[in-house]
């Protein structure tokens, strides 16, 4: 008896608090310049930080909740110490039948941060 309370306990938790993503957020520096201590961060989640090189490389942060934010805050600081942080809209961004793959957050020379999935 105890273990069907087990997995209905667990089952319940999966389907209302999302606790097995399906999704991954990833971020990359499309530009040619290095960036520290980059990371995502929205209701109940914050991303794993991280430096990124110039030229497209990543940091990579799997199973996050399923739910898709609104908004989310993207934060990272640049070799000459100056931190940024943009607030930009996910939901509108992402189609409306995402539900796996990748949530990528790209950020350019110009300090702009771009959102695709994949």
């Amino acid at each position: 008896m105890n273990t069907i309370r087990f997995i209905v306990y667990g089952f319940l938790c999966s389907i209302l608090s999302g606790c097995f993503g399906d999704y991954s957020v990833v971020l990359r520096n499309v530009g040619t310049n290095e960036i520290t201590e980059a990371h995502v961060s929205y209701k109940n989640f914050e991303s794993v930080g991280g430096g990124l090189h110039p030229g497209g490389t990543t940091v990579h942060h799997g199973n996050v909740p399923r739910r898709i934010p609104k908004l989310a805050i993207v934060e990272w600081s640049r070799g000459d110490g100056m931190h940024h942080r943009k607030e930009v809209e996910v939901r509108t961004v992402v189609p409306k039948d995402f539900k796996r793959g990748d949530l990528v957050f790209e950020i350019d020379d110009s300090n702009e941060v771009r959102i695709s999935s994949r």
